[in-house]
């Protein structure tokens, strides 16, 4: 009668709770490293998209002068210059800048080149005439060692012609 009454027992062995206990352990694991993941994945595409918005800035701001009129750029312990001024920046720190090459050229305009290197200080800055193209190489980083490359040259647009005659 005893062995009849503990077979008609209903409820959960030790077993069955393990079992449950394992696998629901797992899912709520799985369901913590996509959440992660997808952390680590929008903090990066934040700092990515902070980078690009910085060298469309710099560029920007050497487009709007370029063409316009002669200035000066100088490069000098991780600060780019601009006529004597540090370039504005949206981030005020943590964005560092630096030649893309070997040669650490920043800047190349009319067969004079202004490098990152340390060789090259704001006493001797680089005259840049807008008149005449001003090529950009140079690679933005920021704190954690990420980084963006901007390469592109800077050019005043000629002067538009229109001839005079009628048809």
């Amino acid at each position: 009668m005893l062995k009849q009454r503990a077979n008609n027992e209903s409820g959960l062995t030790l077993i069955e709770l393990l079992v449950t206990i394992s696998i629901s352990t797992m899912v709520v694991g799985l369901l913590g490293s996509i959440l992660l993941s997808t952390f680590n994945h929008s903090q990066q595409s934040k700092a990515h998209i902070n980078l690009r918005q910085e060298g469309n800035y710099l560029i920007t701001q050497l487009k709007q002068v370029h063409g316009r009129e002669n200035y000066t750029l100088c490069y000098e312990g991780d600060t780019l210059f601009f006529n004597g001024r540090p370039m504005e920046t949206l981030a005020h720190e943590g964005v560092h800048i630096r030649g893309i090459d070997e040669e650490a050229s920043l800047f190349e305009h009319d067969g004079s080149t202004l490098k990152s290197d340390g060789t090259t200080t704001c006493d001797n800055p680089l005259v840049v005439d807008g008149e005449k193209e001003l090529h950009v190489s140079l690679t933005l980083s920021d704190d954690y060692d990420r980084e963006l490359d901007v390469q592109t040259v800077i050019d005043r647009l000629a002067d538009l012609e229109m001839d005079s005659e009628s048809p």
